[in-house]
């Protein structure tokens, strides 16, 4: 199995810009004109959305934890 933790920093830090993005749009996507106007069932997939917002900076911290973790035991195999 490939390791998930083999990424640069820059590639972190491009992963996190993109989540934070992500993130962003999906906030100011809930409250949206067409979710009032339009309902798409169950309060135009507001419970998705939501589910979205606790999980994508849960998913992104555990991440960047496992990467930092993996880099520090790979700087002390190496030494």
């Amino acid at each position: 199995m490939k390791n998930i933790y083999k990424i640069t920093k820059s590639q972190l830090a491009v992963l996190w810009l993109f989540m934070i993005t992500l993130f962003t749009l999906i906030e100011k996507s809930a409250g949206s004109y067409y979710c009032y106007k339009i309902d798409f069932g169950k309060n135009c997939h507001q419970y998705f959305q939501s589910f979205l917002l606790l999980f994508l900076p849960f998913l992104i911290i555990f991440y960047s934890i496992g990467w930092n973790n993996y880099n520090k035991n790979r700087k002390e195999d190496i030494k």
